[in-house]
């Protein structure tokens, strides 16, 4: 099947996004904690999104049909129309709330001090240096343990 607008696309359109908003990202960085927060409350608002409707706590809002009919951007921002498929869907909502969230977490954990840093940025790095070898192998490697786990 054809993958529109799977996790590598969502990833770079982010990257971009964030790079036209740093002025306003670097100001978030004052109150990381609280923006974390919005961030994590707005993924899970929007989780629900692609199964057309919205969480507030126990509450479950539809989402208004003609939401649909903005073409290729409703499956840009989630709302799926009837005619797209793809293997792979990352749209931006709620995904984006996800990828901010990490942003947010950076800032928390960069006014860590540096002792507590040290160990982690080295793994975090290696993993950076080597990114297409991760993510080429993390499949194969998963289902090589899987296999043999359930082997037994």
């Amino acid at each position: 099947e054809q993958i529109i607008l799977g996790i590598l696309s969502f990833l770079g359109i982010m990257m971009i996004f964030c790079a036209f908003l740093k002025p306003l990202l670097n100001y978030t960085k004052k109150e990381p904690r609280f923006f974390l927060a919005v961030a994590l409350l707005g993924f899970y608002i929007f989780y629900s999104l692609p199964q057309d409707y919205l969480n507030f706590f126990s509450w479950q809002i539809s989402i208004p049909e003609s939401w649909h009919n903005l073409g290729a951007v409703s499956n840009l921002l989630g709302f799926k129309t009837e005619q797209f498929s793809s293997a792979d869907y990352f749209p931006l909502l709620p995904w984006s709330f996800l990828f901010l969230s990490g942003y947010f977490l950076w800032a928390i954990i960069a006014k860590c001090p540096p002792q507590f840093l040290k160990c982690r940025i080295v793994f975090l790095s290696f993993l950076g240096r080597h990114s297409l070898l991760v993510y080429l192998l993390h499949q194969p490697v998963i289902y090589a343990l899987l296999s043999a786990y359930f082997a037994l």
